[in-house]
């Protein structure tokens, strides 16, 4: 599955093998998923974060995975190569999104 044919209802969660990067101005120090709350084996929180802008991106890809995607929205923008903005506000205080990982068509 690529980007272009991406279907969420086909996507199986991986709970290993690869890690994320939360950076920001407003942190000190940038986070990964050790300082996040994990809500399940595949879904974490990391809480209290400042209004502001942060970059996601992922720094381990899981197994057979060449690259990820996190779908663009009002609050995401970005890409695998830069990292994700997201941003988070008065309007957003709260926000979530999914982690893709891909891998690369060959040929």
């Amino acid at each position: 599955m690529t980007a272009d044919d991406l279907d969420p209802d086909r996507c199986r969660p991986v709970t290993q093998g690869f890690d994320v990067r939360l950076t920001g101005r407003e942190l000190e120090t940038s986070l990964t998923l050790e300082d996040a709350r994990a809500l399940s084996q595949e879904r974490f929180r990391w809480s209290s974060l400042p209004y502001g802008r942060y970059r996601v991106r992922l720094t381990e890809l899981p197994r057979g995975a060449d690259t990820y995607l996190i779908r663009e929205s009002d609050v995401v923008q970005g890409s695998p190569e830069d990292g994700y903005v997201i941003t988070i506000g008065r309007g957003d205080p709260d926000v979530q999104f999914r982690i893709y990982a891909l891998r690369v068509p060959v040929g």
